[in-house]
């Protein structure tokens, strides 16, 4: 069974309506707030391109569980390089990402050319050869700095009539709604006007 969950928000001038169309447990929906959040942050110039806002406001926003996220092994090469390259994409973009992750051996000044290195094992001799050769290096990006920067999980966001700092507004007005029993079984806390969990 797919775990998955669907946010709908509209607003139109006699309407505001704001669903959650859970089919997954609360840690899922957890992860995917958190998956949303990170998606958001790394996108959002993307997505809200030459917004029109009008009194007719609208989002839907749908996260779908990849059954290969939560372990980098069952991942195909392929897949896993594209993680490397949004990787290598968020840290030439981010200025406290070398001290966040400094007390690491792997995190040098070079961190581009390691995973560089890895990219070009990884195509030229396969996922097989690259994780013997790589073990600890992927294990520590896959599994320790993948999942805080990357969002792990398919999003699909559809946003009409609305700016990014709105749809931040009522995705936190949202979160702020769910009950603090369900919000307990989430692994972070997520503040959406910030962007960021922890």
């Amino acid at each position: 069974m797919t775990n998955y969950f669907i946010i709908k928000y509209t607003h139109n001038k006699d309407y505001i309506n704001a669903t959650i169309d859970q089919q997954c447990d609360d840690i899922s929906l957890g992860e995917g707030l958190k998956d949303i959040c990170l998606y958001l942050k790394n996108n959002h110039s993307q997505i809200f391109t030459e917004i029109q806002l009008s009194e007719n406001r609208e989002f839907t926003i749908s996260w779908e569980q990849d059954i290969t996220s939560s372990n980098y092994l069952l991942m195909p090469g392929h897949d896993i390089i594209h993680r490397l390259k949004e990787l290598k994409n968020i840290i030439e973009n981010s200025q406290n990402f070398e001290q966040k992750y400094k007390k690491f051996d792997f995190i040098t000044d070079n961190m581009n050319i390691n995973i560089d290195d890895i990219i070009v094992c990884l195509s030229d001799k396969g996922k097989k050869e690259a994780i013997s050769k790589y073990s600890e290096e992927l294990s520590f990006l896959m599994t320790k700095v993948v999942p805080k920067l990357i969002p792990l999980n398919q999003i699909k966001i559809e946003v009409s009539g609305m700016s990014f700092i709105m749809v931040k507004n009522i995705l936190s007005e949202i979160y702020e709604q769910i009950p603090g029993e369900r919000k307990n079984k989430f692994h972070y806390q997520i503040d959406f006007d910030e962007l960021v969990f922890r």
